[in-house]
């Protein structure tokens, strides 16, 4: 049986989760599961659910569901797609791998599981660590450590709290991407990045584009006889670092906002994680 689907995140939290075959799996009703209030995901694609519930009336349920005892049935830790799916499919139980969790864990647990999934939103995914950094008093890069990301990772997804509510419910909908939303956080305003949202919503603009028009609206400065190698290097760095960067004069300019934004710069820079 596949281990893919805990992976290294949990098997961290949770020592041998990755190890179905030396653990009891067990067959309980499926109406006896009760989600996870600290469920990170708030939304679930329709399609996809309904496609893996097609696969589930197919083949079952592969992959055992993680539970804790709770005060009447069992609290679902880990697979909550799972078991909507399974739901969905009519099935009457499922299989599951009972563990006794501390409480602190569980929003952990459920966030890591979620992390290896590529369709959360990453609104989604930003309060859950939020969540966690805020209930667990967690650094992040002690969040970074615990969910298998960079620190510079976990900073970029915070900052998306830095946008307008009106761009956060665009990029919650799926009417602009992870990228355009980095792409807008280097906008000179609020009122620049709605107006190039606008733009966003009306021509589809790509990620590209709209890192050119953030680009082209900055203030220049740069000298006579700036070379092209000079104009490259400042499109590339502004790229990579997601930061607005100028390079001219025999020196490279970089501005951030806040000490987790220049935290986040020193990490993709220097290479490793630092705190000041």
């Amino acid at each position: 049986m596949s281990k893919r689907g805990l992976g290294k995140g949990l098997d961290a939290l949770i020592p041998g989760a990755g190890a179905f075959g030396a653990r009891a799996i067990q067959e309980i009703d499926i109406n006896s599961i009760k989600v996870n209030p600290l469920q990170p995901r708030t939304q679930m694609d329709e399609e996809g659910l309904e496609d893996l519930a097609n696969s589930i009336r197919v083949h079952g349920v592969l992959q055992p569901l993680l539970v804790r005892k709770a005060e009447e049935g069992f609290e679902l830790i880990a697979g909550e797609r799972r078991w909507r799916a399974a739901r969905r499919a009519g099935l009457s139980t499922v299989p599951v791998i009972v563990e006794e969790i501390e409480e602190k864990s569980k929003l952990e647990i459920a966030l890591v599981e979620n992390l290896q999934r590529e369709d959360l939103p990453p609104l989604d995914l930003a309060r859950g660590i939020k969540k966690l950094m805020e209930d667990f008093n967690l650094t992040q890069e002690e969040v970074a450590r615990r969910v298998g990301k960079k620190r510079s990772t976990i900073a970029n997804l915070l900052r998306l709290f830095d946008l307008p509510p009106s761009i956060q419910d665009l990029l919650q909908e799926g009417k602009i991407t992870l990228g355009h939303a980095k792409a807008l956080l280097s906008a000179e305003s609020q009122e620049r990045q709605e107006e190039l949202v606008e733009e966003i919503l009306t021509h589809s603009l790509s990620v590209r584009e709209v890192e050119k028009r953030v680009k082209k609206a900055a203030p220049q400065e740069e000298p006579a006889g700036h070379s092209r190698e000079e104009k490259n290097l400042q499109e590339l760095l502004t790229h990579y670092l997601s930061a607005r960067v100028r390079v001219g004069r025999g020196k490279i300019t970089i501005e951030y906002h806040g000490q987790e934004d220049l935290e986040r710069l020193y990490s993709l820079i220097v290479g490793k994680e630092g705190t000041f």
